[in-house]
């Protein structure tokens, strides 16, 4: 009887132990795709500040955070799924060739060629793969606070918060540099 206990306790230990690692989990991802890449995207799109570089370097350092926080939050998720249940989802799936896509698309901007060997091609393809990784990430996140439901409450109005935090904070400072510059 007493081992039956210890059993049941160890479970209920491991359980509570995985809904720890997946809450790290997703917090690490949503602050990767629902704050940084976001943003990221947003100051490369206006290039504001435009009278100097200051967008770039935010750009480069958020996809940075970025691409470390994705690597943490699937890091996570692979030492945290049983390996019968590996890449069963397509949460898995897409997770991984984010992973893998996104590392490239960091990798590939911090070398990318100066202007003049650069050409349109590479800024096509640059611009194209970071908004189709946008895109991804949002699904990304809405399906994996999907997943998590079905044991731990995980709102979707979180994720639309972080969002509209994400936007409004974009607003404010390019708001707060437009009134620095008209001083």
């Amino acid at each position: 009887e007493r081992k039956k206990e210890r059993k049941k306790e160890r479970k209920k230990e491991r359980e509570i132990h995985n809904m720890s690692v997946w809450a790290v989990h997703g917090t690490m991802a949503a602050l990767a795709w629902a704050v940084a890449a976001p943003l990221a995207v947003v100051l490369a799109f206006f290039r504001y500040p435009s009278n100097n570089n200051d967008w770039f370097l935010f750009h480069k350092w958020l996809n940075v955070t970025c691409l470390v926080l994705t690597i943490i939050a699937a890091t996570l998720a692979i030492g945290n799924v049983d390996a019968n249940r590996q890449f069963t989802e397509n949460h898995h799936w897409v997770g991984s060739i984010m992973t893998i896509v996104v590392s490239i698309q960091v990798t590939s901007g911090w070398w990318r060629p100066d202007a003049s060997r650069r050409g349109a091609f590479w800024n096509n393809v640059h611009k194209i793969t970071g908004i189709l990784l946008l895109l991804m990430g949002i699904w990304q996140v809405q399906d994996g606070l999907n997943m998590m439901n079905k044991s731990l409450v995980a709102p979707y109005w979180v994720y639309i918060f972080l969002w509209i935090s994400s936007v409004l904070v974009i607003k404010l400072f390019l708001t707060h540099q437009r009134l620095l510059n008209n001083c």
